[in-house]
């Protein structure tokens, strides 16, 4: 990244015209941003500000307004977020004056994603549609999908299930083939999340299971664990405790140290899930043994209750309790050999001499 500033200071140096300058500063805020220094980069547009007047460059305005609002966007709260939209609607007529419809349709998404981030879903469905179509009059198919797997994800805030899986599917079918392996694992996510509202737990399963496996071949680790955390949160109605307890250890194991806010706070509520659900099944198994204990015990009860009126005859208590003499006495030897005792003693039956013809 310093090298990258030395490289800008230098051209900097040698710039002529209000245009080149602004162009420069401007492209320059990218190293700072990358390094999450958004003081800094703002600090360099303020330094750019005063040539606006002097520029008549539609496109270098643009990328100036553009490059505002993702450093307003980044650190959120509803005041940078509503900032960050005035600045992309001006990035945005500029761009159009200039006919630079690359970076038209970037700031359309993005407006439309800071909508959906105001809870203002409904009114960014025609910044996405404007995207969508200057992606696809340019033949960006990936990002186009991306689009579509934005507008999915505000039909899901909106509760529109039907409409959001059908966008998200639409995503991932566009990136199938030949698409970033990455986004396809996003748009999956999407479209698993949609069919889980929907109440399609199963294919919701399937559907996140498959993202899991495509961010992983990706590269993408990190991100195969978010949407194992998005497995719990969404289909865990439909997940046994002992997979929930599995599914945690999976994101656990892949999101590792260094988490964003939004990383850990769903880290640990997966984790008070899987904790609650080990104690239901532990809990489950406990009433599971103590039922199995009262059965035998009862078993016992009745087998001693039979011996005694029988005056401990197997064979007559083996008849007051339904059962063969043979059958009581494999139930005794096996399960109750502290019956033993209770039975009269075993009478060897002698053979006959007497050969039957």
């Amino acid at each position: 990244m310093d090298e990258a500033r030395v490289w800008f200071r230098e051209a900097l140096s040698k710039a002529t015209g209000p245009a080149n300058i602004l162009w420069i500063l401007a492209r320059s805020t990218a190293v700072e941003i990358s390094s999450d220094r958004f003081a800094e980069a703002l600090a360099t547009l303020d330094q750019a500000a005063p040539l606006l007047n002097q520029v008549h460059d539609k496109a270098a305005l643009g990328f100036y307004h553009m490059q505002r609002a993702a450093i307003l966007k980044n650190p959120g709260g509803t005041n940078n977020l509503e900032l960050a939209l005035i600045e992309n609607s001006a990035a945005s007529a500029h761009f159009e004056q200039a006919k630079h419809r690359r970076y038209f349709a970037r700031v359309e998404s993005e407006s439309g994603q800071i909508l959906c981030q105001l809870g203002r879903n409904s009114e960014s469905t025609e910044h996405f549609d404007r995207a969508r179509a200057a992606f696809i009059e340019m033949g960006d198919g990936d990002s186009a999908a991306q689009v579509d797997d934005s507008r999915a994800r505000a039909l899901i805030a909106q509760q529109h299930y039907v409409d959001a899986e059908k966008s998200a599917f639409a995503a991932a079918s566009a990136l199938e083939t030949a698409g970033d392996q990455s986004l396809l694992a996003t748009a999956l996510e999407t479209q698993g999340v949609a069919l889980a509202r929907l109440g399609r737990y199963q294919s919701a399963l399937g559907t996140l299971k498959r993202a899991t496996h495509i961010a992983e071949t990706a590269g993408e680790v990190q991100l195969a664990g978010k949407i194992f955390l998005t497995i719990l949160e969404e289909v865990k109605s439909f997940l046994s405790p002992g997979e929930i307890g599995s599914i945690y250890q999976e994101a656990d194991g892949r999101l590792g140290e260094n988490l964003d806010l939004d990383s850990t706070t769903r880290l640990r509520s997966g984790a008070r899930l899987a904790i609650a659900n080990t104690a239901t099944a532990r809990s489950d198994n406990t009433a599971r043994g103590s039922f199995e204990q009262e059965v035998h015990n009862r078993e016992s009860e009745l087998i001693k209750a039979a011996l005694d009126q029988a005056n401990g005859s197997v064979t007559r208590a083996a008849r007051i309790l339904g059962l063969t003499h043979q059958g009581l006495c494999y139930i005794i030897n096996h399960r109750h050999k502290h019956l033993l005792s209770s039975r009269a003693p075993i009478r060897v039956r002698r053979k006959s001499i007497i050969k039957k013809r």
